[in-house]
């Protein structure tokens, strides 16, 4: 166990109806762990299952429109808020691919939409900014970040939006790689 987190992974298991999310837990920790394990294993899978299911009906888009931004920020925040509660007690070493496999996103997408959904407000989603400008932004943030520059470009693209003037993907790609590069030294 890694710091008194419990090891797990979120298996798909083939059953009647189809299959099922299972929680698996090395031998060695399920031995060396309390009786009430299974107690938490059990409360853990429901959670997820709760998590995945109202994600994917916060994502769903409604006759045949497109998912707004806002309605993925929410899809997003349930699967980081999920991701944020059980990292105090479990440690899921496959969460990518068992969000990839149960949301229906490539693994690569995992790590942004987590990101999208902890690193923004519900007041800083805008729909007039297409969610792959903020992917962009999230793609950046950790250069960014070490930069000190995430918040304020942040704010500058959400005040952009507001003002209706919301840059397009491969402009604002432009911009942050000129950020980015105007702050290493040399």
């Amino acid at each position: 166990m890694v710091m008194g987190r419990i090891p797990v992974s979120i298996e798909w298991v083939a059953g009647e109806g189809g299959g099922s999310a299972e929680i698996v837990m090395g031998l060695g920790d399920f031995e060396s762990s309390s009786a009430s394990i299974r107690s938490r294993l059990k409360k853990f899978k429901q959670k997820y299952e709760k998590a995945i299911a109202e994600a994917k009906k916060a994502d769903a888009s409604g006759g045949g429109r497109a998912v707004q931004t806002r309605q993925r920020w929410r899809a997003c925040r349930m699967l980081a808020d999920f991701n944020g509660e059980a990292a105090g007690e479990f440690e899921i070493t496959n969460y990518k691919e068992a969000y990839a496999r149960d949301f229906g996103l490539p693994v690569r997408s995992i790590r942004t939409y987590l990101d999208f959904g902890a690193s923004f407000a519900e007041d800083e989603v805008l729909d007039e900014i297409p969610y792959s400008v903020y992917a962009e932004l999230i793609f950046r943030m950790n250069g960014l970040r070490a930069a000190g520059l995430f918040e304020s470009e942040k704010k500058n693209l959400i005040e952009a939006g507001r003002a209706g003037g919301a840059p397009n993907r491969d402009a604002y790609r432009a911009r942050l790689k000129g950020l980015l590069s105007s702050e290493k030294p040399g």
